[in-house]
């Protein structure tokens, strides 16, 4: 990774592989402050991954479907920690069922322009970012206190403070 490369940080970054509706996409995109970029690989898309450090990842299911389902597959090997909703094109209940045994975090037929959408990506943006909050408060030696037999309650940083003189 090249460290003189600048790095921005995106709440939603919406990819889309070859898409036609890429209009639609950025004047809804636009209404919610997301990113849409349209990609010719899956090596772009890790590369606008890692360049945006998107906190949630919406991806067009668009033709050819097998395509759109490497895609979710490499992202959930390589980004696991990413929440990505997937938005079908066109919605079959077997396209749904193989989209959430690959591991996505949200699904949403309606598709792009919906303001189930939108109310789907607020909410799972909400949950990410309190998830990431209460990460950040828990004790940061935990893993290692436990293998002492350590618990949160019993772990100070520091050692009490005895006033001066005692």
């Amino acid at each position: 990774m090249n460290p003189a490369e600048t790095y921005t940080q995106t709440q939603v970054l919406v990819l889309l592989l070859e898409s036609r509706s890429y209009a639609r996409w950025a004047e809804f995109a636009e209404k919610n402050s997301w990113v849409v970029v349209s990609l010719l690989s899956t090596g772009q898309a890790l590369r606008e991954l890692r360049s945006r450090r998107p906190t949630l990842s919406v991806i067009e299911m668009s033709e050819p479907i097998d395509r759109s389902l490497r895609l979710l597959r490499l992202l959930r090997a390589r980004r696991s920690g990413l929440p990505v909703v997937a938005v079908p094109m066109h919605h079959t209940r077997q396209l749904e069922l193989t989209v959430r045994e690959i591991g996505v975090a949200g699904y949403s037929p309606e598709g792009c322009g919906s303001e189930a959408l939108a109310d789907l990506v607020t909410a799972m943006l909400k949950r990410t970012m309190a998830s990431r909050r209460s990460s950040r408060t828990r004790n940061p030696m935990g893993a290692v206190g436990a293998g002492f037999g350590l618990d949160d309650s019993e772990f100070q940083p520091y050692p009490p403070r005895r006033p001066l003189g005692a």
